[in-house]
């Protein structure tokens, strides 16, 4: 399956995927990389502010992908 990727900075950028067992995210940070599963520890890997624009974009990202995950679900 084909990973979607949001590149924050130079420096941070994340790719997620769906498998089996739900939507997984692979975190790219000032050298570190990180696989999670849950949004939260997404967000306490990254360490960003809520005020940067980088993490509306985030924030923007990860709700169009949920979107993407609800709409997949209600299809046959």
């Amino acid at each position: 399956m084909k990973r979607d990727k949001l590149r924050l900075s130079q420096h941070q950028c994340i790719e997620t995927y769906r498998d089996h067992n739900g939507r997984a995210y692979v975190a790219y940070s000032s050298g570190a990389s990180v696989f999670v599963r849950d949004i939260a520890d997404l967000r306490r890997f990254l360490k960003l502010p809520k005020a940067l624009p980088m993490r509306e974009s985030l924030e923007s990202w990860l709700a169009s992908l949920g979107d993407q995950d609800t709409s997949q679900q209600a299809e046959p």
